[in-house]
């Protein structure tokens, strides 16, 4: 081999690919009980890369939101591998942010306050990140409600404030479970948008869990199909929609496809009828 050849520069082919934000590989989890052992989670492995969104759907008790709290940290996995960035997740991790289908705001402290909670627990720099904190409130649409507290907000508002009491310590990942789940079908869609506009000027990597097949092809760069318990994974599909998305895209042929085929899946599965 000559020496120029020796010293040329690796291809982009012959990099290796840099680790994945969020890998799972083989990850299982089984909890015990008087009565034996339940299978909630089975060999669940794919990986999201960074800026990505990705979706998590199946029926209900497969295992969607043991998945999340087993990336979070917060459950501990019975096998298999979960990392961040390459690092094994061993407890919670600091760059996540969690929100959940319950808000679980303090009803005893402001909107403002409810967002700097994250601030306090985390010992950071409170007056930079109480800017950062009115921002995230203005950019949801909640400007001028710092001083209101939980009771006087309606469901939407509420998640919103939770949306935002998550983003403030700037996360490199979030992790959603079903955070729209408990809303009307109109504040489900102005969440949509909402969420949509976030990953846009935020570029944040979101694992989102949720039973709703157009909600997760409407958000997602893919979507993971899942079975019911124990929770396999049956597919993983690209959801090739140009971004960004609005809630409008609902009506394109393709958006209906996408729909179709996750839908396809789980009458496959016995989940559904035709």
């Amino acid at each position: 081999m000559s020496m120029a050849e020796s010293s040329a520069p690796a291809t982009v082919q012959d990099r290796p690919d840099p680790p994945a934000h969020l890998a799972l590989r083989d990850v299982t989890k089984t909890y015990k009980s008087r009565r034996g052992t339940v299978d909630a989670v089975a060999g669940a492995s794919f990986q999201i890369a960074r800026g990505e969104f990705v979706s998590v759907v199946g029926p209900s008790g497969c295992g969607k939101s043991t998945l999340l709290t087993m990336v979070a940290g917060l459950v501990q996995a019975s096998s298999g591998d979960i990392e961040i960035d390459g690092e094994p997740v061993d407890g919670a991790h600091p760059r996540l942010g969690v929100v959940f289908q319950r808000d679980a705001l303090l009803e005893w402290r402001t909107v403002l306050r409810n967002v700097m909670l994250q601030s306090e627990v985390r010992g950071l720099n409170g007056d930079k990140h109480r800017a950062r904190a009115a921002e995230l409130l203005r950019l949801a649409g909640l400007e001028g409600f710092d001083d209101r507290y939980p009771y006087e907000l309606s469901g939407g508002m509420r998640q919103r404030v939770s949306i935002c009491r998550a983003l403030l310590h700037e996360p490199e990942l979030l992790l959603m479970d079903e955070p729209f789940g408990a809303l009307d079908a109109l504040t489900r869609e102005r969440m949509s948008a909402d969420l949509l506009e976030i990953h846009q000027s935020s570029g944040v990597s979101v694992l989102f869990i949720t039973h709703s097949i157009p909600e997760a092809v409407l958000l997602s760069d893919r979507v993971v199909v899942m079975t019911s318990r124990p929770g396999r994974i049956a597919e993983i599909i690209d959801i090739d929609l140009p971004r960004p998305r609005t809630p409008a895209l609902e009506s394109a042929p393709e958006f209906a496809g996408h729909v179709a085929h996750v839908r396809e899946l789980f009458v496959r599965e016995g989940v559904l009828t035709r």
